[in-house]
């Protein structure tokens, strides 16, 4: 979020966006693996929230029972390393399919890459389809850009 309030510029969002990574109080919220949202007018950090997502209790078995099926499943997200990791280690989704602090055209990136690898790495007869889902409007362009965008409202 952005804004001007008094001549200067307001922004709200995460510390990468705000400035505020190297803020000894975002480095500890973001090291409890909590994510962090910021305010910021002009020069002064006016707020700094941490927050924790609480995953559904049936999600870490979707995910299993996705992978059980060869369905590759990633996380591509805007929060931080910390979180993002965490997130997949409790889901059992590789380090190495996860992705963050990721801007919405890091997002589309993403999902261009994998429809890329998945087209050349297709078997005869097989099919590849890129699904991306995604809770905000700076999914937008990754969700366009998959063969198939779920909205999920939160």
């Amino acid at each position: 979020m952005q804004a001007t309030l008094e001549g200067q510029t307001v922004r709200g969002g995460n510390p990468l966006y705000v400035d505020a990574v190297e803020d000894p109080d975002v480095q500890r919220l973001s090291s409890q693996g909590l994510t962090v949202f910021c305010l910021r007018h002009g020069a002064a950090l006016l707020a700094i929230f941490g927050l924790r997502d609480a995953l559904r209790a049936d999600a870490a078995s979707v995910i299993s029972t996705l992978q059980a099926q060869d369905i590759l499943v990633s996380i591509v997200s805007g929060d931080s390393y910390t979180v993002v990791e965490k997130l997949a280690t409790d889901l059992g989704i590789p380090l190495s399919r996860v992705k963050g602090q990721c801007t919405p055209e890091d997002k589309a990136r993403y999902v261009t890459s994998l429809s890329t690898a998945l087209v050349g790495s297709k078997k005869a007869g097989s099919t590849a389809t890129t699904i991306f889902c995604g809770d905000g409007t700076n999914d937008a362009v990754a969700l366009a850009q998959a063969d198939i965008g779920i909205y999920m409202a939160g």
